[in-house]
This record gives C-alpha cells, sequence and structure tokens, in this order.
C-alpha cells in the first residue's frame, strides 16, 4: 500500500517543532517512532497534508532519577525502557511489560509516548 502524498517535516528543537505545530494547527501529524501513524496513513484512514518526525528533536528520549520520582520522556523506545537500569530496579512491572508489547523490531521504534496515545488500530471501528 502507498502513502498518501503529504509533506515530511523535521524539526531539530522544540522550539521549531512548537512553531511548526503552530503554523499548521489542525493539518500537521506528529510522529515519533510513526508505528501506528504509518498504518492508518496505509490504510488511507489519514491523509495530512504535513507530517512532523520528532525523532531528530533533542530531550524527547531517555529514562532518569529526578528527586526521587522515575521520569520517562515521551520518545523513549519500549526498547529502552525495558532494558533501562533504573527502570528494571524501582519498576520492574513497568520493564516487563514494555519487554512484551509487541516483537522486538517494533519495540526498537515504538515510544512510550506514542503507545499512551495511540488510536485503536482495529480497522473495522475505524473505517
Amino acid at each position: 500500500m502507498r502513502l498518501p502524498p503529504f509533506q515530511y517535516l523535521a524539526p531539530r528543537t522544540t522550539e521549531e517543532a512548537l512553531e511548526i505545530m503552530s503554523r499548521y494547527k489542525g493539518k500537521v501529524r506528529i510522529i515519533a517512532g510513526g508505528t501506528d501513524i504509518m498504518n492508518l496513513l496505509r490504510h488511507r484512514l489519514l491523509s495530512p497534508p504535513y507530517v512532523m518526525s520528532l525523532k531528530g528533536v533533542a530531550g524527547l528520549t531517555g529514562v532518569k532519577k529526578t528527586r526521587g520520582a522515575l521520569v520517562i520522556a515521551a520518545g523513549t523506545t519500549l526498547r529502552n525502557i525495558a532494558g533501562a537500569p533504573e527502570v528494571r530496579a524501582s519498576f520492574a512491572a513497568i520493564a516487563q511489560s514494555a519487554g512484551l508489547v509487541a516483537a522486538p523490531p517494533i519495540q526498537n521504534i515504538a515510544t512510550i509516548g506514542g503507545n499512551l496515545l495511540q488510536g485503536t488500530r482495529c480497522l473495522f471501528y475505524n473505517q
């Protein structure tokens, strides 16, 4: 299946991303891993004029402990969450769950933010 035509946007900073979102409000779809959005594009359930990737934006990935809290950035892949020592030590169920979502190739691409925000994949429901 071919993707619908769109302009691909790849900001490098959060400021650029926010400016793009403001300029193309309602016309831009945002991807990081893209595992959910790409299927919707292929099935022509979405046809946005603009697709913006957050992959190149610094600061949107990673796992760290801050003031006794565990912070997982939205762009962090499921594979990185499953393997992060901080997650495994304090939140084993989250690490285990991230390691059980989909197949390893998808875990290497899919982000926690995308998984939390994904729509249903049921084509019957989507159509």
